[in-house]
């Protein structure tokens, strides 16, 4: 599943609107249509339902006003409150703004919390992917008074006050049981807080164009994909035509790590594994990794890595198919400049996780270096 980060969202934008020629008011049309629909197949089972939907001033809000009136149209029962006066609106905005406002029902302004009768579906158009930084605290009691509440909640494109990049919360979040997001789903959305607070996902077709946008481009992997990937082993493979994994992890107190990352290299299919360890510690790697081989470098007791052991770490570079560096290899300084030294040297696949990340900390720039197929894990 392809995901954008808001800058990327903001592109997809002005790319479909200034480059491709389409207009805003059709986007944010064809948005209000794909809310309306989302928000009809929430209430399918409720009779006469109620809908409140909360408008901010972004294009969110916009969408939200577009929705209003299609749901007013097929007889739903709409409240409608913007945080927003009507001048604080601007430019194509105010086109459902108006569409909305000549129905002639009653729309609800500012940023003090009213009491609403309860709705049984809450659509929320407060904020959108630009939204970034200190929830403000005037909508702390919105965000309180809709998180804990029964009804169900429908966010447009992403989650008010949940930020698009990192998924983290400052201090809450609308917590929605669905997020209908456009173009593709924000990576801030998988990240942190971001699952628990977004609910299902479903993507709407809007009209976007298919183009190539700047940046990194982000995919989430999926169970199904991984599946199609782990194929039969073929009648005649052996230990030598499936894999062999070079496998640089372990220090003093954190050999688990380098037995646990063998085991999952063998998991995976591996036909082959070698288990670095510095010697003092080989005799826990000896009893533990039973199906892998290891390879043990003198370390003068000290319990770890260090860039003495490049040349003969390099010598087995050629022997593997792919290489893991970082399970439980601890922080020393000398760990740290062997780990750098490999991550620029080896040009076969490799897997930097742990403390193989914690050399390039506040310097991630410096991987761009490498020029071979680079997996990083997730951390902090």
């Amino acid at each position: 599943m392809k995901l954008l980060t808001p800058s990327q969202a903001r592109e997809l934008d002005r790319v479909s609107m200034d480059e491709m020629g389409i207009p805003r008011k059709v986007l944010m049309g064809n948005a209000g249509q794909c809310i309306a629909e989302r928000a009809m197949e929430m209430l399918s089972d409720i009779p006469s339902p109620l809908i409140l939907i909360l408008c901010g001033k972004g294009n969110n809000g916009g969408d939200g006003f577009a929705a209003a009136s299609i749901l007013y149209n097929n007889k739903f029962n709409i409240q409608i409150h913007s945080t927003s006066i009507k001048t604080g609106l601007k430019d194509y905005r105010l086109i459902y703004y108006f569409k909305y406002d000549a129905l002639g029902i009653e729309i609800g302004y500012g940023t003090n919390l009213p009491k609403f009768n309860r709705p049984d579906l809450l659509i929320d158009g407060l904020f959108g992917t630009g939204f970034r930084g200190e929830l403000r605290p005037e909508f702390i009691p919105w965000f309180d008074w809709i998180n804990e509440s029964t009804f169900k909640v429908l966010s447009i494109d992403i989650p008010s006050g949940l930020n698009g990049d990192s998924g983290k919360i400052n201090p809450k979040a609308v917590k929605a049981d669905t997020t209908l997001t456009f173009g593709a789903a924000k990576v801030g959305m998988i990240f942190r807080d971001g699952k628990e607070y977004s609910g299902k996902v479903t993507t709407g077709d809007i009209g976007y164009p298919e183009i190539e946008l700047s940046g990194l481009q982000w995919e989430l992997i999926e169970e199904s994909f991984i599946s199609s990937l782990l194929k039969r082993p073929k009648t005649e493979s052996h230990k030598y035509s499936v894999g062999k994994v070079l496998i640089i992890a372990g220090s003093i107190g954190m050999t688990g790590a380098a037995i646990l990352a063998t085991f999952g290299a063998l998991r995976s299919g591996a036909g082959l594994t070698i288990t670095t360890a510095p010697s003092s510690l080989n005799e826990i790697f000896e009893r533990s990794i039973i199906e892998g081989m290891t390879l043990s470098f003198n370390d003068d007791g000290k319990g770890y890595l260090s860039t003495q052991h490049f040349d003969k770490i390099m010598e087995k570079v050629e022997w593997a198919d792919s290489i893991v560096i970082g399970p439980g290899l601890g922080r020393n300084e000398e760990t740290q400049f062997l780990i750098k030294k490999l991550v620029l040297s080896v040009k076969i696949p490799m897997v930097l996780d742990a403390d193989g990340l914690f050399p390039f900390n506040n310097n991630f720039h410096e991987l761009n270096e490498r020029e071979f197929p680079l997996v990083i894990t997730p951390h902090i």
